[in-house]
């Protein structure tokens, strides 16, 4: 009797250890899915980041010679020229973006967060279930044990 409640806990610590590694497993595997996503989001943003700020010192140099040009004229006597020029000068330069749209997004990576412990959440139950599942096999085998013979009688 002693010998097979002795295998019965053995059994049981080594489906302990084999769901506990594999919730280590599982953890792991989605804290790397969730770096990987965030580190391509991250690239994405940064690159996005380097084409808004080469766009923005490309409009900013050519409002400058604009501004040079302004104050120039504003020192000539060529009244004819002023005309001529101060239409080009003072309308804005023509661009590709309308900045008034351009957004910046501080948080893309909470959904990433939150996807890898949905994933991971429903490992969990998925191996609670299973856990639970055999549980009632187990459950199910009945082990008689007559104190008076010392005999074991399983089904």
């Amino acid at each position: 009797m002693l010998g097979t409640f002795q295998l019965s806990c053995e059994k049981e610590k080594k489906a302990s250890d084999s769901l506990f590694t594999s919730l280590i497993h599982s953890i792991k595997e989605r804290q790397a899915e969730a770096n990987a996503e965030i580190e391509e989001k991250q690239r994405a943003e940064e690159k996005r980041a380097e084409e808004l700020i080469s766009d923005l010192q490309l409009e900013i140099t050519e409002l400058q010679g604009k501004d040079s040009e302004l104050k120039e004229l504003v020192n000539t006597d060529d009244h004819l020229h002023l005309l001529q020029r101060l239409p080009s000068l003072v309308s804005p330069p023509p661009t590709n973006r309308e900045w008034r749209e351009t957004r910046i997004y501080p948080e893309l990576c909470v959904g990433t967060v939150r996807r890898a412990f949905s994933k991971l959440a429903h490992t969990l139950k998925n191996d609670l279930d299973s856990l639970k599942k055999e549980g009632k096999n187990t459950c199910n085998k009945n082990i008689q044990i007559s104190v008076a013979g010392a005999s074991v009688i399983q089904r």
